[in-house]
């Protein structure tokens, strides 16, 4: 699991350089580098739980807590990016 973790933060500060550079230039609006940050940040507890649950070889069965772990994590990914969105948080 260890590797899948440092695999997916070195990923995952990568697009957020990419976005935050991007936006730096005017590229993209800063409502895309926070959106990347939520997608990244939600991201991470999804790809432990699949690591956790799926880290071996071969065919494996989703356990019922994953579907649920993954719908939650869904549901705060559309909550948090429509708060940004919308202009809940404050800032825009």
């Amino acid at each position: 699991m260890p590797q899948i973790v440092i695999g997916y933060a070195i990923v995952a500060w990568g697009l957020l350089q990419v976005a935050g550079f991007f936006a730096e230039h005017g590229l993209v609006s800063e409502l895309v580098v926070r959106l990347v940050l939520v997608a990244t940040v939600t991201g991470l507890p999804a790809v432990v739980t699949g690591a956790w649950f799926h880290g071996k070889r071969g065919r494996q069965k989703f356990a019922s807590v994953e579907y649920w772990v993954f719908g939650a994590l869904v549901v705060i990914w559309l909550v948090a990016s429509a708060a940004i969105v919308i202009g809940w948080t404050g800032g825009r």
